[in-house]
């Protein structure tokens, strides 16, 4: 008050002068407390968030690292899930296409993501082509803003971007009530570590590493390293041991989050005069088989593409005359393709894609009308394994069940259990149909379960399970 007083006093002239020097001087201030906030942030940030170069969320830093020093402009742009990261290898398509291709994607990348990912790759690169990837679970299970681990996965790309109006753009529609403070101040996310002295003292000893300085992510060290968004590995699934089980696909199979920013890609694909073009990777048919109506999502899609004029190549319909995955060591999961099998398929769906951008014709047996059609097609066979406890028995009960495509034939089972303290195996039901196993509450111990199509000779599956 007294500074303002004092103005009151002065000439016109000097007036404004002194007027504009309090104003900047009060400016200043304001600025200077941001900068030493945000000076404060980095330093809490950089002691406390997770985004060690040898833990799960290292993917995304190693990737937009790379991304940012991309000097060659990107032609060619996936997005998507994991399933482009592991699958496609970018260096295999420069080959084919002669463009520059980039895997931009991250783990279980929500629409969301994908879209600002894009308008972050228009910042830098003019693509002539975006492939959006579409793994079932994005569209009907990543779109929930109020699931923790859905929102997790955009944390993880957003550490990684640097300060623009994207990046605020982005935080501003990915905040809400829930977990608003914690998308603009990522230290909040790691509140209850604040006075966690062991919990420092890992995060400061891991941030001086050569890995976590390099921006290096090494999955498998015996594997080819990471070039252009490509992440693999030479571990592969054992054959005829695929066990588990997969829910169905809830419906509506795009939720409205996932909905928007679907529609948003494409508006501003065409707002960019950027051509855009749908497809699935492939997943082990056990996986497809287990889900039930997997069908109903590539209607859907299908659906979609062509109410906006995209094209849409689901690889899990791909005939295996031209893609053969049926050999399990082509996977390293339920999932996902290892080096063997991201080799098979990075060649096909680059010469399916050169077609389609030259103008030539898919070959019209190449892709099954549905899944079904497909498991009537290829050779029958047990893919896999689903073991359910059932809880509702005071005894430790299993149900057996195969995942197969057979049609003439079900599939029998062979018993053995390994009790903790037994020295010998025991054989507890010979080949059967029969697929209920029981065992005593107190007992604990190892069963096996091997599996074959009946009237035929060869174990074709082998699962272990503790009990």
């Amino acid at each position: 008050m007294n500074d303002l007083n004092a103005l009151n006093e002065l000439t016109h002239p000097k007036k404004h002068i002194a007027k504009a020097r309090l104003y900047g001087k009060r400016l200043s201030e304001i600025v200077l407390t941001i900068l030493i906030c945000a000076g404060i942030m980095n330093v809490l940030n950089y002691i406390y968030v997770n985004d060690y170069a040898n833990d799960s969320s290292s993917w995304e830093r190693a990737v937009m690292k790379e991304f940012y020093s991309q000097e060659e402009n990107i032609d060619y742009l996936y997005i998507g899930s994991s399933h482009i990261y592991m699958d496609i290898i970018p260096a295999k398509l420069d080959e084919i296409n002669g463009r520059n291709n980039f895997n931009l994607s991250t783990s279980a990348q929500p629409m969301m993501a994908s879209y600002y990912l894009l308008k972050e790759a228009l910042k830098y690169h003019s693509p002539k082509h975006v492939y959006l990837e579409m793994y079932y679970m994005i569209p009907c299970v990543y779109g929930d803003l109020d699931n923790a681990e859905v929102v997790t996965r955009h944390w993880e790309t957003l550490y990684q971007m640097p300060l623009s109006l994207n990046k605020l753009d982005y935080k501003c529609h990915l905040a809400n009530k829930k977990f608003g403070m914690m998308t603009f101040f990522p230290i909040r996310q790691y509140s209850e570590h604040l006075f966690d002295t062991a919990y420092i003292k890992v995060s400061l000893e891991q941030k001086q590493t050569d890995y976590y300085r390099n921006y290096i992510h090494i999955w498998d060290e015996r594997a080819p390293l990471f070039e252009k968004g490509f992440c693999t590995t030479l571990d592969y699934v054992e054959p005829g041991t695929f066990e588990g089980n997969s829910s169905a696909i809830p419906t509506p199979i795009f939720d409205s989050s996932s909905e928007k920013y679907f529609n948003a890609i494409i508006d501003l694909c065409r707002k960019e005069n950027i051509s855009l073009t749908l497809f699935t990777s492939p997943m082990p048919d056990f996986r497809v088989r287990c889900i039930g109506n997997y069908d109903q999502y590539v209607a859907c899609i299908n659906e979609l593409a062509e109410k906006n004029g995209l094209r849409y190549y689901d690889f899990n319909l791909c005939s295996p005359k031209y893609l053969d995955l049926q050999d399990d060591t082509c996977f390293v999961d339920h999932n996902h393709l290892n080096y063997k099998g991201a080799q098979l398929y990075t060649d096909v769906l680059g010469e399916v894609l050169l077609d389609e951008l030259e103008g030539r014709p898919i070959p019209e047996d190449m892709f099954y009308d549905s899944y079904e059609e497909k498991m009537l097609q290829i050779d029958k066979r047990i893919f896999g394994l689903d073991i359910q406890a059932d809880t509702t028995q005071e005894e430790k009960t299993y149900m057996i069940y195969s995942i197969d495509n057979l049609t003439e034939a079900e599939a029998e089972f062979r018993i053995t259990k390994m009790c903790e303290d037994a020295s010998q195996p025991v054989v507890i039901q010979e080949w059967s149909t029969h697929n209920c196993v029981t065992f005593p509450d107190s007992e604990t111990g190892l069963f096996i379960v091997e599996a074959r199509p009946t009237g035929s000779e060869e174990v074709t599956n082998r699962v272990e399970t503790a009990y």
